[in-house]
């Protein structure tokens, strides 16, 4: 019966075999490179063997024994990534260095190749030399005629890493170009322009990408959403709107982290207090960020850091009536506030 069995793990009932580097086998897959460079010698080195001296040429030793080492340049670039890794993990500093230095040969054999490039990124990535391993992966897509995805999400990590987020957001941007629709890859895009500072990208991203499609996400990634854009309109500037659209946004219910929100709404009018200079502004806005203050103590009372922001704001200017109002308001709240000291 067994033999009649249908086989899922691969079309046609045939397992599909998984790499031997990707398995951490570096000795397999070390050996299987070495059979692969000495069936075809001739592969890629009769470009370079032209260019040997005659003297080379009539030296039949030594000329089979360069071609051996010139040709497969992806092989041998394979070879060096497995040479490297088995002496990382064996903390084996020469094996670490030939495997260098195999990449290096391989890419004298192939300069336009981005396998090799990509091997080259991902020995320095491990040895923690992020900006050669951002160089050498942008060389590997610059010589891929295809943008590689995989490529791609590796060097946007990376400067994420590096905290360069110019260079992230439109790592993230070629990404979300492949796959339009993918939910993970417009959201990281999202992100990324608010990260780099591209604060009305993000917002016209939102608008015209996102918006479109509120159904795809679940309650909580929407207001997620809809806190990381009123963060954008407040790092712009756009004091009035952010105010507004937070409101909007609680009373529809779009926010379910009211907290956040009201945190949003207080380093606004603490803004607008910096830098308004009109007294009945400043008044106006002092009501308002009070009203903030309690919506915040009545959420979250045992917050300390509410309690000095009131001290603050009361010290700062002349609020005696306000004071005593609000006092009065929070006086069950400090009271617990106190007895929890």
């Amino acid at each position: 019966m067994n033999r009649f069995a249908r086989n899922n793990n691969g079309l046609g009932g045939e397992t599909k075999q998984q790499p031997a580097y990707e398995k951490e086998q570096f000795d397999t897959a070390i050996q299987e490179a070495d059979n692969i460079l000495k069936s075809f010698p001739l592969h890629a080195g009769v470009e370079k063997e032209n260019t040997m001296t005659k003297k080379r040429e009539r030296d039949t030793d030594e000329r089979s024994q360069f071609v051996n080492v010139w040709s497969h340049s992806e092989t041998l670039a394979i070879k060096g990534l497995c040479l490297h890794a088995k002496g990382n993990s064996e903390h084996k500093s020469e094996m670490k260095t030939k495997g260098m230095e195999t990449i290096k040969e391989a890419l004298r054999q192939n300069l336009k190749s981005s396998m090799c490039w990509r091997a080259k990124g991902v020995v320095h990535r491990m040895d923690k030399d992020l900006p050669e391993a951002i160089a050498c992966y942008n060389q590997a897509m610059r010589y891929d005629t295809n943008q590689n995805e995989r490529i791609l999400n590796e060097v946007s990590n990376l400067q994420l890493d590096l905290q360069r987020y110019a260079d992230f957001e439109e790592s993230r941007h070629s990404l979300w170009k492949l796959r339009p629709e993918e939910r993970q890859y417009i959201v990281a895009e999202l992100i990324a322009c608010y990260l780099s500072k591209r604060f009305q990208k993000g917002l016209e991203f939102i608008a015209t990408i996102i918006r479109p499609s509120k159904e795809k996400y679940s309650t909580v990634q929407w207001s997620d959403i809809c806190l990381l854009q009123a963060r954008m309109y407040k790092e712009k500037g756009d004091w009035n709107e952010c105010l507004q659209f937070l409101q909007d946004r609680i009373k529809d219910r779009s926010i379910r982290d009211v907290l956040s929100a009201h945190e949003i709404r207080w380093q606004v009018y603490e803004a607008m207090l910096a830098q308004n200079d009109d007294e009945k502004k400043q008044d106006e806005t002092k009501n308002n960020a009070l009203a903030v203050l309690k919506q915040l103590l009545d959420i979250n009372p045992e917050n300390v850091k509410y309690y000095y922001r009131f001290m603050r704001l009361v010290a700062s200017f002349n609020l005696v009536t306000h004071t005593l109002c609000f006092v009065f308001d929070i006086g069950i709240s400090l009271s617990f506030f106190l007895s929890q000291i």
